[in-house]
């Protein structure tokens, strides 16, 4: 990722690198992040969601 890595989300110049066949790991806060969240949808990226006990 772009930064200092404290980012925890693809940041905007990153937006062109995603594809549909990669999968994010990281957490996502897309009600803060509608570009992000229009992006993902664009470029059909399918998330998992991996919850620890």
């Amino acid at each position: 990722m772009v930064g200092d890595g404290s980012n925890k989300e693809p940041v905007e110049p990153e937006y062109a690198y995603l594809r549909r066949d990669h999968v994010l790991l990281c957490y996502l806060h897309l009600a803060a992040l509608p570009e992000l969240t229009r992006v993902l949808i664009e470029k059909k990226l399918t998330g998992y969601l991996c919850l620890r006990r």
